[in-house]
Parts: C-alpha cells; sequence; structure tokens
C-alpha cells in the first residue's frame, strides 16, 4: 500500500520588449504519511486558505485567479512549505 503523492513544477516567465523580466520556477513534492494523505494536506488545505480569505475581504467571492497580493501568497506559500516535504522557487532572474 504505497503512499498517495503530489508532485508539482510550474515555470513562469515574463518578457517585456524581448527581455525576460521576471522568471520564476516552482517546485513541489509531497507524500501520504501515516499522519495524512499528501492530497489532505496540499488541495484541501489550501482551498480552506482561500475559503479564510474571502471571509476576511481579503479577496473577492466568486470565480477569481491566483490572489494578487503578495503579502497573501507569500503567506499561503509559507504555509505550504509547511506541508509538503520538498518546496523550492528559484529566481532565474536574480
Amino acid at each position: 500500500n504505497d503512499p498517495d503523492r503530489v508532485v508539482l513544477c510550474v515555470s513562469l516567465q515574463a518578457e517585456q520588449n524581448g527581455k525576460t523580466v521576471w522568471h520564476q520556477t516552482y517546485a513541489m513534492d509531497a507524500w501520504g504519511t501515516e499522519a495524512s494523505t499528501a492530497m489532505a494536506r496540499l488541495v484541501s488545505k489550501p482551498v480552506s486558505f482561500g475559503i479564510k480569505a474571502v471571509l476576511a475581504n481579503q479577496i473577492p467571492t466568486g470565480v477569481t485567479a491566483a490572489p494578487d497580493d503578495p503579502k497573501l501568497v507569500d503567506a499561503w506559500l509559507s504555509e505550504i512549505a509547511k506541508l509538503a516535504q520538498h518546496l523550492e522557487i528559484v529566481d532565474h532572474t536574480a
């Protein structure tokens, strides 16, 4: 009975006038433990972050894109880093 696993790798790059102005890669790997499944930690819990943010008027109700408040995004990523066994953010323009 193998543990479940959640793996995510996303690379985003923004260019202006043909020049890269922002480029980051996010890599996450998490697996289930005796205490909880990876899906419960990394799918269900982030949904609760969104619900709490709506209730606190930090993001609008309804279907929206990801939050654009850097402080909120950083707070969520900090929580996700505690839930995953590996979370790495690579800034390719640094």
